[in-house]
Parts: structure tokens; sequence; C-alpha cells
């Protein structure tokens, strides 16, 4: 029920410190790779202004991705790797940029 409530909130609240809490949220729940989770996290990123992305919800879906990806020995959903790809290459601090990276090569090696 939890897992339904933040990806609500995700999803629809227009505060991007209220996103960034729920998606590290979803991240602390150490549930099993779940595709509704990764494509609501992913989308999270996909649906920010490109020319003023926020950096902390950025940051917080990236950790969220981490913490997922170490419980279940990395992650297989498409839509996770076009989210690392924007932050990768968008307007987001060099710090957000780097974790993007780091979290893609990671996953990459256990892929």
């Amino acid at each position: 029920q939890a897992r339904d409530s933040l990806i609500n909130i995700l999803l629809s609240d227009n505060e991007p410190m209220v996103q960034a809490e729920a998606a590290y949220a979803l991240g602390e729940l150490n549930i099993e790779e779940d595709e509704q989770v990764l494509q609501a996290l992913s989308n999270s990123i996909l649906q920010q202004d490109i020319l003023t992305p926020d950096n902390n919800m950025a940051f917080a879906t990236l950790l969220a991705f981490e913490k997922i990806a170490q419980g279940n020995g990395g992650i297989q959903e498409p839509s996770v790797f076009r989210a690392l790809v924007r932050i990768r290459s968008g307007n987001y601090n060099s710090t957000v940029r780097k974790k993007a990276k780091q979290i893609m090569d990671s996953i990459i090696d256990n892929n």
C-alpha cells in the first residue's frame, strides 16, 4: 500500500521536494525489481523541465535506482536507461551527472 501511495505522490505532486522524498522512499522499501516502480521513477525524470530540472529530485531518484539495483543484482527496465541518459546528458549539476554515470556503469557491469 505504501508503494502505491508513493508512486501516486511521485507522479502527481508538483513540488520537487515532495517528489524527491517519494523517490527516495521508493528506493528504501527494499522491493524486488518492480516494473511499475522503475517506470514511475523514470517517468518522473523524463517529465522534468529540460531547461531547469531539479537536481535534488534527480539525485534522490538516482539513489532509488541504485538501491533497487543493489538489491536485485541490476536493473533490466529500459525506461531506467532512458532516464539515466537524460540525467547524464541533461542540464544537471556535475555531482548529479557523475552519479548517473556511476549507476549506469554499475548496472551495465551487472547485466
